[in-house]
C-alpha cells in the first residue's frame, strides 16, 4: 500500500473524529448547562466547552494513533511472516 493512501485515509480518520467529537462536546455542554440551571452562555460555559473540547478532540486523536499504530504493526509483521 502507498503512503499516500495510508495518509489520505488518516486525514479522513481525523476529520470524521474530530468532527464527532466536537458533536459530543456540544452535546456535553449543553447538558451541563442544563443541570447547572444557567440561563445564557456566560463565561464559564464557554470554559467548559473549551476543556470538554479538548479532552474529546485528544480522546480522538489518540483512538486515530493507536489505530494506525497496531495497522502499521500488524502489516510488517505480516510482510515479515510472509517473506
Amino acid at each position: 500500500m502507498s503512503l499516500d493512501n495510508y495518509r489520505r485515509d488518516i486525514r479522513i480518520a481525523v476529520g470524521i473524529l474530530v468532527a464527532l467529537a466536537l458533536a459530543y462536546t456540544i452535546v456535553q455542554t449543553w447538558s451541563w448547562t442544563r443541570r447547572a440551571g444557567r440561563l445564557a452562555v456566560d463565561f464559564i460555559t464557554m470554559l467548559k466547552f473549551i476543556l470538554f473540547a479538548c479532552g474529546n478532540v485528544a480522546t480522538a486523536l489518540f483512538i486515530i494513533v493507536v489505530g494506525s499504530s497496531m495497522w502499521w504493526l500488524f502489516f510488517y509483521k505480516v510482510c515479515s511472516f510472509c517473506c
